[in-house]
């Protein structure tokens, strides 16, 4: 990557990004299928957001380069 863009630099600057404080720790995290499935199909059962996960993992590993 040899440049980054950002939208708004004052969303940067508020979000503290740069201080060790402000990080959140990744462990307590969802994981973006989470986040999306509870957003789309609420309820579902947490064998099927594996699924996808491993499903995901395995694509980016075999498809992104």
């Amino acid at each position: 990557m040899r440049e980054v863009y950002f939208r708004c630099a004052k969303a940067i600057v508020r979000a503290n990004l740069w201080e060790q404080e402000a990080l959140v720790d990744r462990s307590i995290m969802p994981s973006l299928v989470k986040i999306l499935m509870d957003q789309m199909h609420p309820g579902q059962s947490k064998g099927k957001i594996g699924e996808l996960e491993q499903t995901i993992a395995h694509r980016l590993q075999a498809t992104l380069y």
